[in-house]
């Protein structure tokens, strides 16, 4: 006969859990830039996920390797923004007019973040799913457009796998207000 139970070390705080705490950090840190950022990406999200149980609760090690992964996830954004050139998208808003049959930005956040107008006839055809192709319909395309007019400045608005840098769509007969992460972040 067999017993089996579990329970839960209490290390926090102990001098194995801070130094196994620095050496995560340190390493979660340092790998980003030797993969691939989809992979980066997928490995910082399983040792954020690997260190936090299904209630949500952190222990003193799995805190520092859940920041540490966020710290490499950062990294991993700024590398991909980095590959930007050109000029900045204040510029950008102050030049373009707004015309109910083009599009255009209307709101231009510090944080990325932009509100990009989309006129009725255009059309939204993303997707983010590396299998599924994207089918564009007779319209205008609103990714085309944020790739021509972004896409030196903003690499997302090139990225097919990132839908573009769009967060949502709207019908082509639909006219309004689409969110637009400018960059990975």
């Amino acid at each position: 006969m067999a017993a089996w139970g579990c329970s839960e070390l209490d290390l926090a705080g102990s001098p194995v859990s801070r130094a196994t705490a620095a050496v995560s950090a340190a390493k979660t840190q340092n790998w980003t830039e030797h993969l691939s950022p989809k992979l980066a990406a997928m490995v910082a999200l399983t040792l954020a996920s690997a260190f936090t149980s299904p209630s949500g609760a952190r222990s003193a090690l799995g805190a520092s390797v859940v920041e540490a992964a966020a710290a490499a996830l950062q990294l991993l954004a700024a590398r991909l923004d980095a590959a930007a050139c050109g000029y900045p998208i204040d510029e950008v808003v102050d030049q373009m007019p707004l015309s109910a049959s083009e599009p255009s930005i209307l709101v231009a956040r510090p944080s990325g973040v932009r509100v990009v107008w989309k006129p009725p006839g255009w059309e939204v055809t993303v997707s983010g799913d590396e299998d599924d192709e994207p089918v564009p319909g007779p319209g205008r395309q609103l990714q085309e457009w944020l790739a021509k007019n972004f896409g030196a400045r903003h690499p997302i608005a090139l990225d097919v796998r990132a839908a573009h840098g769009l967060v949502h769509r709207l019908d082509r007969d639909t006219s309004g207000a689409l969110l637009w992460a400018a960059d990975y972040k």
